[in-house]
């Protein structure tokens, strides 16, 4: 049973929306995973070997971030980093689930990546036709 005013054992900013089945952890809707009907924090899931689920928003994001490189399309690498970055901040919002953190982050990271290499492209080729 849940206390009145319980806080996330992890988020202590957050309120506790269940426990964990297997520690008993107070956890917030952002750190809870639910495998089989139960409710675990992110720890005990990874012990368990549970795998959470990721949004759409993130496999995106880092779909996005790898595109550039396999394609050489760069400007997708924007989108990259604006889907990744939403995808953060729904996380940090607890509208999304967590366990998305990791392809969201890469996907913003390689889009930034893509980006910063077609600004360097673009400053060699101004560079080249100037010297000619």
């Amino acid at each position: 049973m849940m206390e009145a005013g319980a806080r996330c054992a992890l988020h202590v900013d957050q309120s506790a929306v269940d426990t964990c089945g297997r520690c008993g952890n107070y956890v917030c809707v952002t750190c809870m995973e639910v495998h089989n009907y139960e409710t675990y924090c992110g720890a005990c899931a990874s012990r368990l070997g549970y795998k959470g689920q990721y949004s759409t928003r993130a496999v995106s994001a880092l779909i996005l971030g790898l595109l550039p490189a396999l394609t050489a399309c760069a400007p997708l690498g924007i989108a990259a980093i604006v889907m990744g970055h939403m995808e953060l901040a729904a996380i940090r919002e607890g509208t999304a689930p967590a366990s998305g953190k990791n392809l969201a982050l890469g996907g913003a990271i390689l889009g930034w990546i893509s980006v910063a290499l077609m600004i360097v492209v673009g400053l060699i080729a101004v560079a080249v036709a100037l010297a000619n």
